[in-house]
């Protein structure tokens, strides 16, 4: 999976996916640039299913929801 973040200032964050259960399913410490970032996570252990994936970064967080099939 593609993952792009606009983010408006340099630091560290967070990559995190949850199942439906709300259950953490992987999570990816980030050093995020200034501006557009491209991120590519490998999904093949999850099963298929609907997932949350979440970007935090300072007080920022974001989130999408995701179909695996």
């Amino acid at each position: 999976v593609n993952l792009s973040y606009n983010s408006l200032s340099e630091g560290q964050g967070f990559i995190r996916v949850f199942d439906a259960q709300g259950k953490l399913a992987l999570e990816r410490a980030m050093a995020f640039n200034k501006g557009l970032n491209n991120v590519n996570l490998n999904l093949n252990e999850l099963g298929n299913g609907i997932y949350v994936v979440e970007v935090l970064k300072g007080e920022s967080r974001e989130s999408v929801r995701l179909l695996m099939q």
